[in-house]
């Protein structure tokens, strides 16, 4: 039992430090009264003091617990995880975690993905490509990573501007 609440309050905590940062208005932060039963096991912790938190924080925290409960075991034990690494991390080492993600949200939808396509290109290339591409990159001075970055642009945006036929090579689309 004390394992599985140990648990429980583990994802209570990933979630509201995951939770993406929304300003809301007092009235939109739930009283204790206004949780449905599962929020008010979660979080009963909080109960004596719930009405003193900030109004953001109690948004947040109702809607982690909302994810928590919706969460397959899998995802759950993910989340524990990243928990248990979050918690091990610096301060300094945080502020910068939270600085690049704040830069990453504020890039248009088309960068993002191209992040994301690139980020997918990484983790499934071999463990000795990523190696290699690791130790190519901390070789590299400031100056040749940012060339390196402006050349990754330029061609994803050369890609994205070429007709969908010629992208495949063979000047029919793809379609053989």
């Amino acid at each position: 039992m004390k394992t599985k609440l140990r648990a429980l309050w583990s994802g209570v905590a990933v979630l509201l430090l995951c939770s993406s940062v929304q300003t809301f208005a007092d009235d939109a932060a739930p009283g204790w009264d206004e949780l449905n039963a599962n929020q008010q096991l979660m979080l009963r912790q909080f109960a004596d003091r719930w009405e003193q938190l900030p109004a953001e924080r109690r948004a947040n925290m109702a809607r982690g617990a909302d994810r928590w409960t919706s969460m397959k075991p899998k995802q759950r034990e993910r989340a524990k995880n990243r928990f248990r690494h979050w918690i091990k991390i610096s301060p300094e080492r945080k502020q910068h975690i939270r600085a690049r993600y704040n830069e990453f949200h504020q890039l248009t939808p088309e960068e993002q993905e191209r992040i994301r396509k690139n980020l997918r290109r990484y983790r499934d290339a071999t463990p000795q490509r990523r190696q290699e591409l690791r130790r190519r990159w901390q070789q590299m001075t400031p100056e040749e990573r940012q060339r390196a970055r402006d050349r990754m642009r330029q061609q994803q945006r050369q890609h994205q501007r070429r007709p969908q036929r010629d992208r495949a090579g063979d000047g029919n689309g793809g379609r053989g």
